[in-house]
């Protein structure tokens, strides 16, 4: 597989709404203050140099097979299995009350709510299996992989709060909308 492509992505169109709940409480500064922070964080975040790394402008190019595939999303399902621990991380390295009670409601979405088959590892299990034909089973995280999922946990368990929440909401739950129409243009390119 060559990853030498030159199509670059194009950038974000817009930034999801704000939450009309937003409130900055217990920080400091004006509200005004706070929303120009965040805009200026998400114009970072959406100027990153990620958005250009060579394995996403494969995908975008469709220069992916179905078994780079397999091999891409494979590795991320450590990733997806892992997810609920760095919100868990996060949520025993903060004091505030507000935010841990926040961060058990998307706990409980994460997890299915109700239903454990609907957790979002297991869909994501499922697209693996059913839509890939992965056998999750014989799966294992390569070096990199795990690498990155300790150093993540790591981060989300021993840094300032404010750092874990900036890593866990513009780090990873904010680029989602991005990525995933990024990785879906790529697997209709392979022929999923």
């Amino acid at each position: 597989m060559s990853l030498a492509v030159t199509e670059p992505i194009p950038s974000a169109v817009h930034s999801p709404p704000l939450p009309a709940d937003i409130s900055f409480d217990h920080y400091s500064g004006s509200t005004e203050e706070n929303l120009e922070i965040l805009s200026q964080l998400r114009q970072l975040q959406a100027d990153h140099p990620f958005w250009q790394n060579p394995l996403l402008k494969a995908f975008w190019a469709g220069h992916l097979s179905l078994e780079d595939m397999r091999f891409v999303f494979g590795q991320y399902s450590f990733y997806s299995r892992g997810f609920t621990r760095l919100l868990a991380g996060y949520m025993a390295n903060t004091d505030n009350d507000l935010h841990r009670a926040q961060l058990v409601q998307n706990l409980w979405e994460e997890s299915g709510e109700s239903n454990l088959n609907q957790r979002h590892a297991e869909l994501f299990r499922q697209f693996l299996t059913q839509g890939l034909g992965v056998a999750v089973e014989q799966l294992s995280p390569s070096p990199a992989t795990q690498s990155f999922i300790n150093e993540l946990l790591s981060f989300c368990l021993r840094s300032p709060a404010c750092e874990s929440a900036a890593l866990l909401s513009l780090g990873t739950e904010g680029i989602v909308p991005r990525l995933y129409s990024i990785f879906v243009r790529g697997l209709k390119r392979a022929g999923v």
